[in-house]
């Protein structure tokens, strides 16, 4: 009995050994391995596309119009909006700005739930676009956007008032 418990502990020994042994990582590999590790650097300019090359494709088949919507809403920031969506622009309106004009642009909508769209618009002239999801059943709105001067807008808020439009 001895000798099979003596012979056991032997086998699981060497097991382990070789196991150690054929999974052990040398100097250089674990150098390697660090090095496939960092984070890339990231991008500070836009790259250099080449004329007539189109980087994104933009699908329109799949666009929805929402024509004689009106949805007012506030951010968390406290700033309130309202856009009216015609057939083929939105005009949106800063409430609480006085001296800021109303801005019409051409946009795109998808529907992607129950009375839930992904809209976007590009400003033109400017460096900026916006991104909003529109959940008109839970009456929320939730925004991405690149806003003038750079900056950056990541935010929502409560969906005050829903005029629907007729294609709703």
């Amino acid at each position: 009995m001895k000798k099979l418990k003596m012979s056991a502990v032997v086998l699981a020994l060497t097991m382990m050994s070789g196991y150690v042994t054929a999974n052990a990582v040398d100097e250089a590999s674990a150098e390697s391995m660090e090095k496939k590790m960092e984070k890339p650097s990231m991008l500070t300019q836009a790259p250099n596309i080449p004329a007539g090359v189109i980087p994104d494709e933009v699908d329109l088949s799949n666009a929805v119009n929402l024509e004689e919507l009106e949805v007012q809403y506030t951010y968390s920031s406290g700033r309130a909006y309202k856009l009216k969506f015609y057939d083929d622009r939105v005009s949106f309106t800063q409430l609480d700005a006085g001296h800021i004009p109303t801005l019409t642009v051409p946009y795109r909508a998808k529907k992607i739930g129950k009375d839930m769209f992904l809209v976007h618009w590009l400003v033109p002239g400017r460096i900026g676009h916006v991104s909003l999801i529109l959940d008109l059943e839970n009456k929320l709105i939730h925004a991405s956007a690149l806003m003038p001067g750079q900056m950056e807008l990541f935010d929502g808020g409560p969906i005050v008032d829903v005029s629907r439009g007729k294609y709703m």
